[in-house]
């Protein structure tokens, strides 16, 4: 599937999608997200490029919203999907999506969190 470099979607995130895996994912947990990443790709066309986790003390303080998706584990409720509201705020412009913890394996949730996420429905195409 070839699909246009660089877009912007409807809800304002840019194309390719920035991605960070948090340390504090399961090998699980990150390869669930791989996997719902690589299912919306082919689904969507949308890209997504993955990125190191930035220093804790890095000052993302007045960043453009939306630098990225932020893969964690909800560890403290029964959200299914623990998203920050998208895009980020002023203090933290990444989008954080956490998946329970005894989901981690769970593909299909993870893909409804990044959807979700992105502001975008799983009709949503590129292609």
């Amino acid at each position: 599937v070839n699909c246009e470099s660089s877009k912007t979607l409807e809800s304002g995130w840019k194309v390719p999608v920035n991605v960070t895996f948090t340390g504090e994912l399961t090998d699980e947990g990150e390869a669930t997200f791989k996997k719902a990443l690589e299912n919306i790709q082919n689904k969507t066309c949308i890209t997504f490029k993955k990125q190191p986790e930035p220093p804790m003390d890095a000052n993302v303080n007045g960043l453009p919203p939306r630098l990225g998706l932020f893969f964690g584990v909800n560890r403290y409720d029964d959200e299914p999907c623990g998203t920050t509201p998208s895009g980020g705020d002023e203090y933290f412009p990444y989008t954080s999506v956490d998946i329970r913890l005894e989901h981690h394996k769970d593909v299909s949730e993870a893909e409804e969190c990044i959807y979700k996420a992105l502001g975008i429905t799983e009709n949503y195409s590129l292609c």
